[in-house]
């Protein structure tokens, strides 16, 4: 079950990546029941990310934000701090998404100031950066230069235990 489990998340994100949607979505599910089970908390967090991104495609941000931040704790718990760092990444483009530049912003100062100190690590369940870099320079050109760079100087001060906490 723990293999399987495993397994579930990695055919699940293929599946997304690939714009099915479809197929990625109970894979997934099956993924997260299996790690539930068998106490694997690592899983837990992975699938969870890989849900909150589908959730994200789906434009379900509600659902999505609820992901993230269970992952996140979940994370943060894990001391897995290039974890911590993609979760808050997605809360911020959910935030951006929901039109609150501010937060998204802050989480954004807040995502970089932490990989800057760790020596990331890879996932396949990390998506393509670009697609990060494209809602950053969207969102700096909706909020403005000054006020977009207080809110990411903000975040960037931040601890990663004040990230988690404010996101």
């Amino acid at each position: 079950k723990w293999g399987a489990s495993i397994q579930f998340c990695f055919l699940a994100v293929a599946w997304r990546d690939r714009g099915d949607h479809g197929r990625a979505k109970p894979l997934a599910e099956r993924g997260l029941a299996l790690s539930r089970e068998v106490g694997e908390r690592q899983g837990i967090s992975s699938v969870l990310y890989t849900l909150a991104t589908l959730a994200q495609a789906e434009r379900d941000h509600e659902r999505a934000k609820d992901l993230f931040e269970e992952g996140l704790k979940l994370s943060a718990e894990l001391r897995n701090e290039a974890d911590v760092a993609h979760f808050l990444e997605g809360l911020a483009s959910t935030a951006e998404a929901e039109g609150r530049i501010e937060r998204a912003a802050c989480l954004w100062g807040a995502e970089e100031a932490l990989l800057g100190n760790i020596e990331p690590a890879v996932y396949t369940y990390v998506p393509d950066r670009s697609l990060h870099r494209s809602r950053v320079d969207a969102a700096r050109s909706r909020l403005g230069e000054e006020a977009f760079e207080a809110a990411w100087s903000e975040g960037r001060a931040m601890t990663p235990e004040q990230a988690v906490g404010y996101a």
